[in-house]
Parts: C-alpha cells; sequence; structure tokens
C-alpha cells in the first residue's frame, strides 16, 4: 500500500508498508512484498511524469532497521520525488556527466565492466543489476546496485524491480 507522507520531506513523498503487519523479522521480507513495494512507487513516478513537466530527482529510501536511522523495527519504504535533486544526486549526475563529456561512455556501463574485469568488489547479478562493495563507504554496510543499462526510475520493467528485490534481500 502507497499512502501520502504526513511529514513530507520534498514536493512529493509518499511510504509504501510492504505488508500488512507493522513489525516483519528480516526472514519475513518476501521478494513479492520488496518488489511490490518497488512497483506501486514506480507506478507513482510514472504518473507523476505526465502530470509534473519539471524534471523529477526520484530517491528510494528504505531505513526500517537502526543501522539506517529507524526509530521503529518497521516494513516501510519511502520515496521522495523532488525537481530539485538532493546533494548526493546532484554530485552523482555532474559526476556522470562529466565523465560522459571526457570519455564519450557512460559512467555505470564502465564501471561494471571494470568491476568484473577486476573482481575485487564485485558481489554478483541478479536480472540487469550488478552488486558491488562500494569503493568508499558513505553508511555502514553498503552496497551498490548498479542496473546495465536504465538510468531513471520510471523506465525499469516489473523484471528490474523484481530483480533489484531480489538483489536486496539476497545482498
Amino acid at each position: 500500500m502507497l499512502f501520502p507522507s504526513l511529514f513530507a520531506l520534498g514536493k512529493y513523498h509518499a511510504v509504501a508498508a510492504v505488508s500488512r503487519a507493522h513489525f516483519l523479522e528480516l526472514h519475513q521480507f518476501t521478494l513479492d512484498l520488496i518488489a511490490d513495494a518497488f512497483l506501486a512507487m514506480r507506478e507513482l513516478v510514472v504518473s507523476l511524469y505526465r502530470q509534473d513537466t519539471s524534471p523529477l530527482y526520484v530517491t528510494v529510501n528504505a531505513n526500517c532497521l537502526f543501522p539506517a536511522g529507524a526509530s521503529l523495527m518497521h516494513p516501510h519504504v519511502q520515496i521522495l520525488i523532488t525537481s530539485l535533486p538532493y546533494t548526493q544526486q546532484a554530485s552523482l549526475v555532474q559526476a556522470c556527466h562529466h565523465y560522459f563529456v571526457d570519455h564519450a561512455t557512460a559512467y555505470h556501463q564502465d564501471l561494471i565492466q571494470s568491476e568484473l574485469a577486476n573482481a575485487e568488489r564485485y558481489i554478483a547479478q541478479t536480472g540487469a543489476w550488478h552488486w558491488l562493495c562500494v569503493y568508499a563507504q558513505l553508511g555502514s554496510n553498503e552496497i551498490l546496485g548498479v542496473h546495465e543499462s536504465c538510468d531513471d526510475f520510471p523506465e525499469f520493467d516489473e523484471n528490474d524491480l523484481t530483480a533489484l528485490a531480489d538483489g536486496c534481500l539476497k545482498h
């Protein structure tokens, strides 16, 4: 179930209740629960893209455990959609743009190829998602999921979002 956040932090801010239960142990998070939440959030973004012509930046946040800042352990995922990027998003967009200008290739595709070749930080692949240990962590237990071709949330199809959910559960 997707509903508006009572304490919106952006232009559009919704919460996905992943389960009817207000508490789930880690082993109770299933592929269907996580994938359905991602699919509902994608539907929201696709709908907003049709109505809002300003550039939209999407961030999906799952802070259902204490290391992520959760005050309660609960199976909710949040999506924030704004017309201005958050600082980290803006830095990534700018860095990827500069990389493309300098190399005429997409950074994330080159990253996947480099990590596959080096095999130092590469963890696994689920569908079109590649899972890597990050070079320099911004938080604890951080893993990077990189899609091999899509770079905009509403472009992900059901298979992409199911594979993303599978990777989140496994890695």
